[in-house]
């Protein structure tokens, strides 16, 4: 492999490993914050944490398939 070719894959490495992260982050907050579904006092509140929650499920979808 030619220095060029290390450093390609070595950059590639660490993006996808960025990537993932993101992803997981997304995930996580997702799944914590739709627990807090059902527990707000205002019903507009609710369904703002639930569209809140898919919207960061549906990132971490998109990231983690990127990576």
């Amino acid at each position: 492999m030619t220095q060029t070719s290390v450093q390609t894959v070595a950059a590639s490495a660490e993006h996808i490993e960025y990537v993932m992260r993101l992803g997981d982050n997304a995930l996580i907050l997702g799944q914590r914050l739709s627990e807090w579904c059902g527990h707000a006092p205002v019903i507009e509140e609710d369904l703002a944490l639930a569209n809140m929650a898919l919207d960061l499920v549906g990132q971490a979808r998109l990231l983690l398939t990127h990576a």
